[in-house]
């Protein structure tokens, strides 16, 4: 500590040796990062505490009403949106191939089970080949 309190004094930082004034700022230094832990150390405890607090606890044993559809509702909801899900598929291909949607008849609707988008599967695709 004493060499900490010699650099203070401008004078007596000339008079220092090489030696002194490479440890002096060493011992600057790991009082500067020393510091600086120990802030980020303080703020994250600081984060989780607030965070902890402000967390909403989950009701327990709340009663969740389910909505009740009959087999008929659900039926011709289903059917709409079947319908609807043609329509769009539809207007798509027309759109893409440019030819009326009477060209054309949809006989099933598939859904992919892959999960990567279709511009990755198509580099894929060019790559093996």
């Amino acid at each position: 500590m004493d060499l900490i309190i010699k650099i203070k004094d401008v004078a007596s930082i000339a008079a220092m040796s090489t030696g002194d004034k490479v440890l002096a700022g060493l011992m600057v230094a790991l009082i500067g990062m020393a510091f600086t832990f120990l802030l980020l150390i303080l703020l994250w405890f600081f984060i989780t505490v607030l965070s902890k607090l402000t967390m909403e606890k989950p009701v327990k044993n709340a009663a969740v009403e389910k909505p009740v559809i009959s087999e008929l509702e659900h039926q011709s909801v289903n059917e709409d949106m079947d319908k609807q899900l043609v329509a769009v598929i539809a207007a798509a291909i027309s759109e893409f191939t440019g030819d009326s949607t009477e060209s054309f008849r949809i006989k099933s609707i598939k859904r992919e089970t892959t999960v990567s988008p279709a511009w990755i599967n198509r580099k894929y695709q060019k790559i093996s080949r």
